[in-house]
């Protein structure tokens, strides 16, 4: 079997390809990206309506979030309290001597040296560390750690060294006594200016 393909045909099949092709290329990038717009259309007004919910649920709980904004600005407040109140961080490491001192001259302790470190600047804090190295028995540096640990204003032990040493026996004494030798590097803290 023979298929001639005569002129006229040959039109009508490259007009048919044609129309064809027209029809694949005007489906690829008209129609298609039309039911996706569509599609993409349902899908934003989902979640605008979703968000749209959530807002009106929020607005419903106004009261309470007004409430609850009221309580956290207390919180920081509050919180703030503890921090040292002094401009520069030489003001506040005096502010921490003094009450570091106050803390060791009502436990009756003898200091032997007081050093000041480097500030250390962190993002919202600046930590002024104070080194001071206090002669005690067990009782009074038990009562400065407590002090310290309690204080109105944020202190905190970053470091403490202890060594205990024996005391020489005195004529007629029975009880052995000990001397604590500590070394407390307390920190202090300000915010970062």
């Amino acid at each position: 079997m023979n298929f001639k393909i005569t002129a006229d045909n040959k039109r009508k099949y490259l007009i048919g390809i044609s129309i064809v092709l027209m029809l694949m290329t005007g489906y690829k990038y008209f129609v298609n990206p039309a039911f996706d717009y569509l599609d993409r259309l349902g899908d934003e007004i989902t979640i605008k309506s979703r968000m749209l919910a959530g807002y009106k649920t929020a607005i419903g709980q106004k009261e309470s979030l007004i409430a609850s904004l009221t309580e956290v600005k207390k919180n920081i407040k509050r919180s703030g309290a503890g921090l040292l109140s002094s401009k520069t961080p030489a003001l506040a490491t005096v502010e921490i001597q003094n009450k570091l001192n106050k803390i060791v001259a009502e436990s009756g302790v003898e200091l032997k040296t007081m050093k000041i470190l480097d500030p250390v600047k962190t993002d919202y804090y600046t930590i002024l560390p104070v080194q001071y190295s206090i002669v005690s028995d067990t009782r009074a540096l038990r009562k400065i750690l407590y002090k310290i640990e309690t204080s109105a204003t944020y202190l905190t032990i970053k470091e403490i060294r202890i060594r205990v040493r024996k005391k020489r026996k005195r004529f007629r004494v029975k009880q052995d006594s000990y001397e604590i030798n500590s070394t407390l590097t307390i920190a202090g803290y300000m915010k970062k200016i």
